[in-house]
This record gives C-alpha cells, structure tokens and sequence, in this order.
C-alpha cells in the first residue's frame, strides 16, 4: 500500500519536470496574501525577535532587502530599527521581459542573481551613505 502511495507520489513530481519553470509559475504559482493580519504578527513576532537580536549585538538596524518579483512587503516597511528595501518594483518590471528562473527549476537563474546583486548594491549603497550623515 505505501509503495503505491510513493510511486504515485514520484510520478506526480516527475509529471512538473515536463513543463518549464514559466508554465509551472502560471499553473502553480500563488501570490501570498501581504495583508492578511494573522500572517503579518506572525512574521512580525519573528522578525522583532531578530530585529532585537542584531540591534543587541552591533548597535544597527536590522536590514531587509526584498528580493521576490511577485509579493511586495509593505508592512515591513513600517518596523522602528528595520531598514527595508524593497526590489520588488524593478524585479517585476525586469521579469516580464526577461527569463528569471532555470528552464526546469524556479530557482532564479544567473542573470536574474546579477540583475539583484546590482539593485541590492546600489540600494545598500544609499542606506550606508544615508546614515554617515
């Protein structure tokens, strides 16, 4: 009996291998809910947890720096001691033109990790020169 349900349960898996990362984020990919108010305490119990832990240990501010394409954030933009960047705008934009993840897996591919290190860095950069003042 648990063998069939783990054949079935294989073949289910190699079934998405037939389909490319694009078609599979059409078929399968779900926005998360950004304002349900249950998920939101739930992330802000952690990331106060985390917020406190680093501001503890080295007397900053904790850093977020948003890097899906497809969910904006916005509440954790209004949390005393984080500073959050949010890359979704441009990801989105770039991920309409442009192909983000592997043929065969949702990973973000090489150009899309290059395109994110380049905004991340640029915005980290303003941050740092922001809080010198």
């Amino acid at each position: 009996m648990l063998g069939e349900i783990d054949d079935a349960l294989e073949a289910k898996r190699k079934s998405t291998w037939d389909i490319t990362s694009d078609e599979h984020r059409k078929k399968y990919y779900h926005k998360q809910n950004t304002k349900n108010q249950e998920h939101i305490s739930h992330n802000l119990y952690y990331i106060n947890k985390i917020k406190d832990h680093c501001y503890e240990r080295t007397k900053k501010n904790l850093i977020i720096v948003n890097l899906d394409y497809g969910n904006e954030y916005e509440f954790l933009s209004k949390i005393d001691g984080v500073d959050y960047i949010s890359l979704h705008g441009p990801l989105s934009e770039y991920s309409k033109h442009k192909r983000v993840s592997f043929k065969f897996d949702l990973h973000y591919n090489k150009d899309m990790h290059k395109y994110i290190s380049s905004l991340a860095l640029k915005e980290i950069k303003k941050l740092f020169e922001k809080s010198a003042k």
